[in-house]
């Protein structure tokens, strides 16, 4: 309670703070999460040896630990300057943000998305590989599956493989490896995201591939125009001397240049709009820079007339009196 009264109230201890039943619950579920630990005793109870899915219950015990992971999300909050900088935190206020861990994790993600991507996986790797070890016990031999098992396992699970080589024996590790299903499909969504964004031109270069297809499509258009002539010509000279299968083939060779110069007057013109397109925004930004500074040279003929007119009316009350 103390924290949540520090992350809301910073260092006045003299305020109260007013709980919500979100808050609330989000309160007790931290206290749920902090608390569970396994049992502090040595216990070991008696399971018959028929018994091949047995799970310990300080193994149960041991899986809720993990979501204290959260306190590394809330030490990246705390830490951020976006957090810590008080004209930011003015400037939230003014625009009605708040300034939450969401608001802190998108930002995060948007400036640093493959840090952020290397370490949740890294993360999930070694916990989840740790739980499917821990899952895979045998009570008769006493011991637990290869930790490099476990590892190898999470990885066709993790990219929806599934060779079928390593499969989960118990209740417990069926279980995490469905988690693990789930968060691959997640994670493999981020990830495409992230190399989207990755692969997406800049203007410069956006220009620069549009121009270097404009002239490969010129160079096209000029050698099917050229070929258009050359097969006209030919299946014209064999049609009027004798036609034959020469003339038949040269009319086909005519109209697939023909239906090739079409097509790329058709690129051509897609392309045209595309270009039109970036053009007319480029023209609207140009055009609003232009208003802008029309309107406050006009602000600024306006403030001068009012002082004129100003100065002017009190001249005129000083020679009226």
């Amino acid at each position: 309670m103390k924290l949540f009264h520090l992350n809301n109230l910073g260092l006045d201890s003299q305020s109260n703070v007013l709980l919500t039943k979100q808050e609330i619950y989000l309160v007790v579920c931290e206290l749920f999460i902090c608390a569970i630990h396994p049992v502090p005793v040595r216990w070991t109870p008696s399971v018959p040896d028929t018994v091949t899915d047995y799970a310990p219950i300080s193994l149960m015990l041991s899986f809720p630990m993990f979501l204290r992971c959260y306190l590394f999300a809330r030490c990246l909050f705390l830490h951020s300057h976006l957090v810590q900088n008080a004209a930011l935190q003015s400037y939230g206020y003014l625009n009605r943000l708040q300034i939450n861990l969401k608001l802190i994790g998108k930002y995060y993600l948007y400036k640093h998305p493959e840090i952020l991507l290397v370490i949740i996986t890294s993360l999930s790797v070694l916990i989840f590989s740790w739980c499917i070890r821990a899952c895979e016990y045998s009570p008769v031999t006493n011991m637990h599956k290869a930790f490099t098992d476990s590892i190898y396992l999470y990885i066709i699970t993790f990219t929806t493989i599934g060779y079928g080589d390593i499969t989960p024996t118990t209740n417990c590790s069926r279980v995490m490896v469905v988690l693990i299903g789930s968060q691959g499909i997640l994670i493999s969504a981020f990830i495409i995201g992230v190399i989207t964004n990755n692969l997406q031109f800049t203007t410069t270069e956006n220009y620069f591939i549009k121009f270097v297809e404009q002239i490969q499509l010129n160079k096209e258009l000029k050698h099917q125009s050229s070929n258009i002539i050359k097969h006209g010509l030919k299946t014209w000279i064999l049609k009027a001397v004798h036609p034959s299968l020469s003339h038949i083939k040269s009319n086909r060779k005519l109209l697939a240049s023909i239906k090739m110069k079409n097509r790329i007057k058709h690129q051509q013109q897609q392309l045209a709009n595309a270009d039109d397109s970036h053009t007319a925004i480029s023209s609207l930004m140009n055009n609003k820079q232009a208003l802008d500074q029309q309107l406050q040279s006009i602000k600024t003929i306006l403030l001068k007339i009012d002082k004129k007119l100003t100065t002017t009316t009190t001249t005129t009350n000083a020679i009226s009196t």
